[in-house]
């Protein structure tokens, strides 16, 4: 049964502000982590521990840029420890991996025998040890 007027725009509206928040944690805040020159020197000069803690400035830094446009996801980066920990051990991970690793997946959206990545397919945080 189609989906009338009013839900079908509710419906599309929620599946862009999912994609859009997927496509920022998978693609966007970690490539701008990954850019972030302090975080760059401390990955190539510096220990493991080092290079997180110039990560976590360097996130706090694009998430605080980011609260203008998503101020959804910055108020849970900041008022929620469990999705700020989840957020983080996941943009470390992705941002410390090669610039090739980290290049955006195609839509599969459309193709027979394909599934387009979803939200879902983020790592959970029961993966990372931490609570949503």
């Amino acid at each position: 049964k189609p989906l009338s007027g009013i839900k079908a725009v509710q419906t599309l509206s929620r599946l862009n502000r999912a994609d859009r928040v997927r496509q920022l944690i998978t693609e966007t805040i970690p490539d701008r982590v990954a850019a972030d020159a302090a975080f760059r020197n401390a990955q190539r000069n510096s220990d493991r521990q080092n290079a997180r803690i110039e990560h976590d400035r360097a996130l706090l830094r694009v998430m605080t840029a980011l609260m203008r446009d998503d101020t959804q996801l910055f108020k849970q980066f900041m008022d929620n420890a469990g999705f700020k920990r989840w957020i983080t051990d996941t943009v470390f991970q992705l941002a410390s991996r090669p610039r090739a690793a980290r290049a955006p997946r195609r839509s599969t959206a459309g193709r027979p025998g394909r599934r387009r990545r979803s939200a879902r397919s983020l790592p959970s945080p029961a993966r990372t040890g931490s609570p949503p």
